[in-house]
């Protein structure tokens, strides 16, 4: 048979993972392959490889050693990978939920912030006492507030550079009388 290709071993593409590669669909879709196929027979590959990941997900467990952290992210991204691929829950052993404040409703950039104490505040004061004489003081010297912070509050080491920080902060905020007099 002089010219004439021989048809595609397609169990070789899916042994060796090439099949992801774009000239290899390309490659079956040219020669008649639809595209919904060649789509079917990369999921075929990729199923139980998926399978797998989430049964090892589910054995990450803090009996097995893991962190409540570790195995509340494992337990969640097995949820994320059972819906995303549409698998059946019942077909996998779930391990109990990890009781931990990593679980899906109190993790990620939009949890809910810890409630604060209704006791003490989180500091001492320093930089409301900082700002509060630099206002009221425009003739001080940065240094000369700081001594003064540090005499008020007990365990205060405030320094001419962290006074001079609250200083700047004031003035990106706009807040009057934060301008310092310029020395000749």
């Amino acid at each position: 048979m002089l010219g004439l290709r021989e048809p595609p071993d397609f169990e070789n593409f899916f042994a060796s993972g090439r099949l992801a590669d774009p000239s290899v669909r390309d490659t079956l879709v040219s020669i008649g392959i639809p595209p919904q196929e060649v789509f079917v027979m990369s999921q075929r590959k990729e199923l139980p490889l998926v399978r797998r990941r989430i049964e090892a997900l589910l054995l990450k467990t803090e009996a097995n050693g893991c962190t409540a952290g570790e195995a509340a992210a494992a337990f969640e991204k097995a949820e994320e990978l059972v819906a995303k691929y549409e698998f059946d829950p019942g077909s996998f052993r779930w391990p109990p939920r990890p009781s931990t404040q990593f679980g899906s409703a109190t993790s990620g950039p939009n949890a809910p912030k810890p409630p604060r104490s209704s006791g003490a505040s989180r500091g001492k004061g320093i930089g409301k006492l900082a700002e509060r004489l630099i206002v009221e003081h425009p003739d001080w010297t940065y240094g000369r507030i700081a001594e003064e912070v540090n005499a008020q509050i007990e365990g205060a080491h405030a320094s001419e550079k962290s006074v001079r920080w609250y200083a700047s902060e004031m003035r990106r905020r706009g807040v009057e009388g934060a301008e310092r007099l310029k020395r000749a």
